[in-house]
């Protein structure tokens, strides 16, 4: 599992410096069918706020932001995304602040969303830590997965973990340390049985009976 940041951004010459200033502003949000399309308007939503949606590529919501048809952009992946980096590269950036109220009521409304930071330097626009919220991400299988290959599963992930890192830098976060983040979705057992032999005590609402 790990931690995919929303980064609420915009230009600096937009004169935009809160996510509650995106109010009756355009604003772009990735591929419908992706996470933009599920999280954006609810995030939005939750903390009053009324935006223009748009929906598209992130390289053509880049280049939309820079051309001035949008306002601002909401975007998650993996950080540095290569969208931001690419404008970035031509005007400065703004990551617009939440308030601890607005972060407290997103994550009323949606508990599966935690609190996430990026660190400074990973934009050359970010001068301090940036504090956001954010999905991890879970592997989720069917009930009736065998025990033992649901096991296998999980202890290759972990025991890989430096070649996951290899391959995408967000999986520093893939750490068997990491699943207490999970307080809502119910484990399989054979994912129970690892973690209890690392030491990991999963609640006993959420570890299923063989």
């Amino acid at each position: 599992m790990y931690d995919t940041p929303f980064e609420f951004v915009t230009l600096r010459r937009s004169g935009i410096t809160t996510v509650a200033q995106f109010n009756n502003r355009s604003v772009g949000a990735g591929p419908r069918a992706g996470q933009g399309g599920t999280y954006v308007p609810a995030i939005l939503e939750a903390i009053g706020v009324s935006a223009k949606i748009g929906y598209a590529a992130y390289q053509s919501i880049a280049v939309d932001l820079l051309e001035g048809r949008y306002d601002a952009l909401v975007i998650s992946g993996g950080v540095p995304f290569p969208a931001l980096k690419q404008v970035e590269a031509k005007e400065p950036l703004v990551f617009a602040s939440l308030t601890s109220e607005e972060i407290e009521a997103i994550r009323k409304a949606m508990p599966e969303l935690t609190i996430a930071q990026i660190g400074s330097g990973v934009y050359t626009s970010l001068d301090k830590t940036y504090t956001t919220i954010g999905l991890y991400t879970f592997a989720i299988g069917r009930d009736d997965l065998p025990d033992e290959l649901a096991y296998q599963l999980v202890k290759a992930v972990f025991d890989n973990q430096p070649r996951l890192v290899k391959a995408t830098s967000v999986a520093r976060e893939t750490v068997p340390q990491n699943v207490v983040k999970d307080t809502f979705l119910p484990f399989h057992p054979g994912a129970v049985r690892y973690y209890r032999e690392i030491g990991i005590k999963i609640p006993d609402a959420l570890a299923p009976m063989n």
